[in-house]
């Protein structure tokens, strides 16, 4: 398989990288708490909701928004999601060919 087939947008891959970003967008590291706040993004934390130690009632959440850090996360599930559209297609090949 050649680099550019490896790399070629298709449905499949772009569904599977939109699943995959959405599902672990809100399952990083840790968990989301009014305590702790709320993160979103893995591998690299794009949202993040964090409540001050102090008084949180009064001061509410500091957001913080990284839009370099969500598009290497959906580059990041692009890069997997080609992975296993590839190993899918080699094992669908060697079926066929039995």
């Amino acid at each position: 398989m050649k680099l550019k087939e490896f790399f070629k947008f298709g449905w499949t891959k772009i569904i599977l990288t939109i699943l995959l970003t959405l599902l672990t967008s809100n399952w990083i590291i840790g968990y989301n708490t009014i305590i702790n706040g709320s993160v979103y993004g893995s591998p690299l934390v794009f949202y993040n909701c964090i409540f001050p130690a102090a008084l949180p009632e009064l001061i509410g959440c500091i957001y913080s928004f990284n839009l370099f850090y969500l598009l290497f996360d959906i580059i990041f599930w692009y890069l997997i999601s080609c992975l296993v559209a590839f190993i899918y297609n080699k094992i669908k090949t060697r079926k066929n060919k039995k």
